[in-house]
């Protein structure tokens, strides 16, 4: 039974959880915990505009935010502009374990993206240059189950994460023709995280019982460097054509946990006494690691289409997302599960959004524009999810909605000719649920509202 205090520890891709949020609890009996995805995987929408039409943004571009989604569509930039964001992110999770619900929620506000871009003059046209700041990868968010039953008196587990990862990304444009650009982006990746976990396990079996409990505090740095190579193409007046290329991304995954613990397993006699008792103390240790884990090449492909006649002031835009997952590597190895099958797959994001616009009248030589926004996304999450024992190792694949969707309405009003406000909000959501080889089930809700409201000057 000791065993299980150091199985994590004995396979390097079990560590990558223990890094980015993703631990094996590390005290009591058979049990079941669905992991979740590392949290780098999953990317938000960047951006006001871009989150109101759900992130189909590819080929729709035409302010700095082209930087984050398709750097070539930065060329569409016809005045110097500078502009920020605020966002407000409320992520929630209800966990339903041995049949006892729990729901946790949390609220962050943050400085979401900030950013400029400058078009340079030039004799035919466009050479545009930008720098942008983006919250790329929030990892806040907070955890709690607890059940009971059988021989399982009482469990709990509660984890609270803090942290963030920003990516910071400067990029060009140009026209190589009137109905092409090309642009080009590095960007730096830098944050951090926090991770709390506690746990609380009380068993009875018969007279006897045990108690375990255990807390983990981790702290990690996480750095990267990538960049961006995009394409924009103009066949007629209201079509526009974008394809991306986000190149492959290597974190470095840098510094340590403390974990300390206790075990107490008592054998009583028929009046209730202590007959033996075997006590474990671990006392707190500071572990420290660095690991390498490199995400793969991801292509986006989007069209833009502005609709003319009785529907003029209406553009339509979707957006494709491929990216294969099962080529993700943790130190130059792929990630399997016992059985050697991946732990991730193949995922295909599907997009969806539509702007109406339109000027009004303010006074009679001055109008003002008004865009409305809605969207729709399906971003399968990429993990295939398993129930896991604490001893017994890996168990059924979890069943779950592998399709996380996203929808999302965003509003732009113009308040001079010279400022815009953009705000959006979204909604994601998907669902999963694991059996572990004892029998017991665990289901999770995650959804998470969001937020945006951002302010650009042209000048």
């Amino acid at each position: 039974m000791r065993r299980a205090w150091t199985s994590s520890l004995r396979r390097p891709w079990a560590l990558v959880p223990a890094l980015v949020g993703l631990v094996f609890a590390l005290a009591g009996e058979v049990r079941a915990v669905i992991l979740p995805d590392i949290p780098l995987v999953w990317r938000p929408p960047t951006g006001a505009r871009a989150a109101g039409m759900a992130g189909a943004y590819v080929a729709i571009a035409d302010d700095y935010e082209a930087l984050l989604h398709n750097p070539a569509a930065l060329a569409r930039v016809a005045r110097p502009e500078i502009s920020g964001t605020v966002g407000r992110r409320t992520p929630r999770q209800e966990v339903t374990y041995m049949g006892h619900p729990e729901a946790s929620q949390l609220t962050k506000t943050t400085v979401h993206a900030a950013g400029f871009a400058y078009p340079f003059p030039v004799y035919r046209g466009s050479f545009v240059v930008g720098m942008a700041y983006d919250r790329a990868i929030p990892m806040n968010g907070e955890y709690f189950r607890m059940g009971a039953g059988g021989s399982v008196r009482s469990e709990k587990e509660s984890i609270i994460e803090e942290g963030s990862v920003s990516a910071w990304t400067s990029g060009a444009a140009l026209d190589l023709s009137p109905t092409l650009s090309l642009g080009a982006s590095g960007t730096i990746l830098a944050g951090a995280s926090r991770r709390d976990r506690t746990f609380h396990y009380l068993s009875t079996t018969g007279p006897d019982y045990g108690l375990d409990t255990s807390s983990r505090t981790d702290n990690t740095g996480i750095n990267a460097v990538t960049g961006t190579i995009g394409a924009l193409l103009r066949p007629t007046e209201s079509v526009r054509i974008g394809i991306t290329l986000h190149l492959p991304e290597t974190f470095t995954l840098k510094g340590g946990y403390v974990f300390s613990g206790q075990s107490y397993e008592a054998v009583l006699d028929s009046l209730g006494r202590e007959v033996r008792v075997d006590a474990y103390e671990y006392e707190p240790q500071d572990y420290r690691f660095e690991y390498k884990l490199k995400l793969p090449l991801r292509v986006s492909a989007g069209v833009a289409v502005a609709a003319g006649g009785r529907l003029t002031g209406l553009t339509l835009s979707g957006q494709v997302d491929l990216a294969d997952w099962t080529q993700m590597e943790l130190a130059g190895s792929t990630l399997r599960t016992d059985d050697r099958q991946y732990a991730y797959r193949s995922a295909t994001d599907l997009r969806v959004g539509l702007e109406y616009s339109r000027d009004m009248a303010i006074t009679t030589d001055s109008r003002l524009p008004l865009r409305l926004r809605a969207g729709y996304a399906v971003l399968p999450v990429p993990y295939r999810l398993v129930g896991t024992d604490i001893f017994l190792g890996e168990s059924d694949t979890a069943r779950f909605a592998p399709d996380r969707t996203l929808l999302s309405a965003g509003i732009g009003l113009g308040l001079d000719p010279n400022t815009m406000l953009d705000a959006a909000w979204t909604h994601t959501n998907f669902e999963r649920s694991g059996q572990s080889d004892a029998g017991v089930i665990t289901r999770e809700r995650v959804s998470e509202n969001s937020i945006l409201v951002g302010l650009t000057f042209r000048i």
